[in-house]
């Protein structure tokens, strides 16, 4: 994949980008959806938030990522290994975020005398969070958390009439 266009960036002619690569932390493709239901006592919401890839650092440079893969073995200590060439889906482009769809729920019931059950669920799907460079078959890290869940009991004093 060519990208064209002056270099973005101030870098030494070595290390020059003739990309126009994305905006840092800007997910092309961002949304959230939280549908509720509130009756009586109860109020439960489910959240759904997605952040598409995107890049989290500049590291592609026509100087070291462009022409073909070519690994270069390191130290006969398996430390070193390095890889040239690849283009900007390779091995040396930009760094990115994974996409990001994550669903949270958490809901509440009002009991008497101003006490009130809540309980919720955070990433509920065990969504990954990490980092590849290029594409995603150069991946860098992975992250799972698993699901988080709580729950407690909230007492609200009553109001003097």
């Amino acid at each position: 994949m060519a990208r064209t266009g002056g270099p973005l960036l101030s870098l030494p002619p070595t290390q020059a980008q003739t990309e126009k690569p994305d905006l840092l932390r800007q997910a092309p493709h961002t949304w959230n959806i939280s549908p509720t239901y509130d009756r009586k006592r109860l109020s439960v919401r489910l959240g759904l938030s997605y952040n598409a890839a995107n890049i989290f650092a500049y590291n592609y440079t026509d100087t070291h990522a462009s022409g073909p893969l070519v690994y270069n073995n390191g130290n006969s200590d398996g430390t070193g290994n390095t890889a040239t060439g690849g283009g900007i889906k390779g091995p040396n482009g930009d760094t990115y975020l994974y996409s990001h769809l994550q669903t949270d729920l958490q809901g509440s019931y009002r009991l008497a005398k101003g006490f009130t059950a809540v309980a919720y669920g955070l990433n509920l799907n065990n969504e990954v969070f990490g980092f590849y460079n290029g594409s995603t078959i150069y991946p860098i890290q992975r992250e799972f958390y698993k699901p988080t869940f709580g729950g407690g009991l909230r007492w609200s004093p009553p109001h003097n009439r």
